[in-house]
């Protein structure tokens, strides 16, 4: 074959031949390229990736939903895994880390899902309030459930700070967080409840302003010693009574303040208090129905008792206002005149032995509304006995009998021969200013703090005196001359 070509044919045949190969390869070579996958796309599309998202700290609970109903929503539609990350979780105030775990298309689509869902959320605020003290138990509510109530109707997040403001002893901080809705309804029915009480208060001023006030002679109080109302070697059988006759009104277990009037004053040490309550109203109730029972002639003739024994709970007239009283038999003071103790208001007063009348059953239901108390972190100046003066200003700050309702917070207790008797700190909040009791009795040296009498026993040396209003006091903190004015 190749014998039968030309000289020239077999030159350009040669030349063909190499060109033709490398052609060939290219070409092969070039199809080879084309074969191969690109391993960018596909592999991130197969591979599982991770991406990191900061969640504004007020967006995270709605992003999770109660109980986690949203993020599980966002992580069923784009099959991605959702995890907060628990190192910002210590700072309310600081975005959290969100990571999302998945293939490339579930994790974009988690990210657009989360992205959409924040971009429609309403604007989350804060909003402070300043409470009155004295309207922090009725905010919260028995265990909790009023403030619950009012979180879940509002949706919005409310705290009430457990110590109150500083330099301020009746106003406890609020908190709500939500958004200006939310907020808007849970400071309305915030404000509401506070209203509410004003409007109790209130109330019950009205009704104590058409109570009679009471003498408050020193001779008629410090005869009354801190006793039990019924000793258990005096007091009569239970059966004859039908109710528990040692039942006295109680004062709230918890810290929270509370309404009294002051009723009976020894001295700021000892002193007897009414806790206004709905009890209040039934002690005037009851009282008028007394009177109206036992200034019948009759019903007195059938009620006269065969014999008094010490102890023994009955009904007498009160000398001032010719009303009708429960009270205790103290002792006998001659043959006609016995000593009673008004178990309701806490003063005593001698009355001839034909004015008393055994006490009708019903009439014992109610307890007993006088409660002994004792001012908390006051001891007598200069000496271990309250000074005439130190008691009379006492009586001029509390209103003694005049019921004017006070504000009171138990602080500590104390023990007696008879018992335990709170200790409280007893505030005016009639007016502009709040007016601490205790303080202004400092203030105006008629009493000196637990402090200043350590002080004093262990420095022998060291002045007595107290500080006067514009020096400073260890025991009790700076003095505000403002908020604690003479009255």
């Amino acid at each position: 074959m190749m014998s039968e070509l030309s000289s020239r044919q077999k030159v350009a045949l040669a030349i063909a031949l190499p060109a033709s190969m490398v052609l060939i390869y290219l070409l092969f070579k070039k199809r080879d390229d084309y074969d191969v996958p690109a391993p960018s796309k596909h592999v991130a599309t197969i591979q599982r990736q991770t991406i990191d998202m900061n969640i504004p700290h007020n967006k995270v609970g709605p992003l999770i939903g109660r109980e986690g109903t949203n993020i599980k929503r966002i992580q069923a539609e784009s099959g991605a895994q959702i995890k907060f990350s628990d190192e910002t979780k210590r700072d309310d105030t600081a975005d959290r880390h969100l990571r999302i775990h998945g293939n490339r298309d579930s994790i974009l689509l988690a990210e657009r899902l989360i992205n959409e869902f924040l971009a429609e959320q309403p604007e989350i605020i804060t909003k402070t309030l300043m409470l009155p003290q004295q309207a922090v138990g009725r905010i919260i509510g028995r265990q909790g459930t009023n403030i619950r109530r009012i979180q879940n109707s509002s949706m919005a997040r409310v705290k009430i700070d457990r110590d109150v403001v500083d330099g301020i002893d009746t106003l406890r901080r609020c908190t709500i967080r939500g958004t200006l809705t939310q907020v808007d309804t849970a400071e309305y029915m915030i404000r509401q409840e506070i209203n509410e009480m004003e409007d109790y208060n209130q109330r019950l001023a009205d009704a104590a302003a058409n109570r009679k006030e009471r003498p408050t002679g020193k001779s008629s109080n410090k005869s009354v010693q801190p006793k039990p109302v019924l000793t258990v070697d005096t007091a009569p059988e239970p059966e004859e009574w039908h109710v528990d006759t040692t039942s006295t009104a109680q004062p709230p277990k918890n810290k929270d303040f509370f309404t009294v009037y002051v009723s009976a004053v020894e001295h700021p040490g000892h002193f007897w208090l009414q806790i206004v309550s709905s009890k209040a109203k039934d002690l005037d109730l009851m009282l008028m129905n007394m009177t109206e029972f036992y200034n019948n002639p009759d019903n007195q003739k059938a009620f006269q008792p065969d014999s008094l024994q010490k102890g023994e709970i009955v009904a007498a007239p009160f000398s001032h206002d010719q009303m009708w009283y429960r009270t205790r038999i103290l002792g006998f003071l001659d043959d006609d005149m016995v000593d009673l103790y008004f178990v309701d208001y806490g003063d005593s007063e001698a009355v001839p032995k034909s004015s008393v009348c055994t006490l009708r059953d019903d009439f014992l239901i109610l307890p007993f509304q006088a409660v002994e108390f004792s001012l908390a972190n006051v001891f007598p100046s200069g000496s271990d006995e309250w000074t005439e003066e130190a008691i009379e200003y006492f009586e001029q700050l509390t209103h003694v009998a005049k019921w004017k309702p006070l504000q009171a917070k138990i602080i500590d207790y104390q023990s007696t021969d008879i018992g335990t008797i709170p200790c409280i700190d007893l505030y005016d909040t009639a007016d502009s200013f709040d007016i601490n009791i205790g303080k202004q009795l400092r203030l105006y040296g008629f009493a000196k703090s637990k402090r200043d009498k350590e002080r004093e026993m262990t420095s022998p040396e060291t002045s007595s005196t107290l500080p006067s209003a514009s020096v400073r006091s260890e025991g009790d903190g700076a003095y505000d001359t403002e908020n604690y004015a003479s009255l």
